[in-house]
């Protein structure tokens, strides 16, 4: 739980490398990111203006088994309209 606490502070100050950093933090120290922590850096790709990279956390998430939901495609709309 504290990695989505930081990760959605990277959101509201759309800090993607902060997040990325987090990310490879939360897996070294054997956590498994779950459904609520791809959602958030897909998040903070839509504020940082990131299609691309939001694309990637959404692969990732399917690669790791975790089922999408409305969240995650409202997210990803909005992402690729921002950011193209």
């Amino acid at each position: 739980i504290a990695y989505n606490t930081l990760l959605s502070a990277c959101e509201k100050a759309a800090d993607l490398d902060t997040a990325l950093t987090l990310l490879a933090q939360m897996k070294q120290a054997g956590m498994v990111p779950d459904a609520v922590t791809y959602n958030t850096l897909i998040s903070v790709c839509d504020k940082a203006k990131q299609p691309k990279e939001a694309a990637a956390m959404f692969s990732a998430m399917e690669a790791a088994g975790l089922q999408a939901d409305v969240i995650t495609y409202s997210t990803l709309i909005s992402c690729y309209e921002k950011g193209g």
